[in-house]
């Protein structure tokens, strides 16, 4: 089985400002020399966020590859499966627009695949592609990336479509990592904020369950 996600458009903006981060940690708004690092932890933050929650936060574009294997299709990461209407559970949520399915045909021969013969569903802990009623996959090249989706995940273009508590949670990284500018501390005991970042991430976490 393989399994291939590349990125092709990231994220345009950040989903918290150098500005209501140096308000956390009273910096004057006037004071810029620390602009450029402060900006350096949003960024670290925010793919800390996406990586724990397993949800993108500003909009961008990946491609999803899918190899077929011998003999079989597999379309999802733990599922291999036979038949030809298998909805494709897809590697980031959520996800907002299909740009374009593309496949290789039983000749090797690259393909693209009608949108309107497909449905895209946002769950709360997923996103999946389905073929519409009776619709089925064609047959693919036996290749690494027989299958290849394109789309938009994210929940928008700017942070005012983040969730408050992922960006809260952002916004405590920075501040922390800002005030702490080593790996370790000496002489000291240290010990997670209760009710901290992780509490403010487990709500949007995928496959987390209260």
């Amino acid at each position: 089985m393989t399994l291939l996600v590349t990125l092709i458009t990231a994220a345009a903006a950040q989903p918290v400002s150098v500005a209501e981060c140096k308000s956390d940690l009273r910096i004057d708004a006037g004071v810029t020399i620390e602009d450029d690092l402060i900006s350096d932890y949003i960024d670290a933050a925010a793919r800390y966020c996406s990586e724990v929650t397993g949800r993108k936060l500003i909009s961008e574009t990946w491609k999803y590859g899918i190899g077929n294997e011998p003999g079989k299709f597999v379309a999802t990461p733990f599922k291999p499966v036979f038949n030809s209407f298998q909805p494709i559970e897809l590697p980031f949520t959520p996800v907002s627009a299909i740009a374009e399915v593309q496949y290789f045909d039983a000749d090797n021969v690259s393909q693209t695949l009608n949108l309107a013969d497909f449905y895209l569903y946002n769950y709360d802990q997923s996103s999946v592609l389905a073929p519409v009623l009776n619709y089925q996959w064609p047959p693919f090249y036996e290749r690494r990336d027989a299958l290849n989706i394109t789309f938009t995940t994210g929940y928008g273009a700017t942070g005012a479509d983040v969730p408050s508590n992922i960006k809260r949670a952002i916004r405590l990284l920075v501040a922390h990592w800002y005030e702490q500018r080593m790996a370790v501390t000496v002489g000291q005991s240290a010990m997670p904020i209760p009710f901290g970042v992780d509490a403010m991430l487990n709500v949007d976490r995928t496959g987390w369950v209260a």
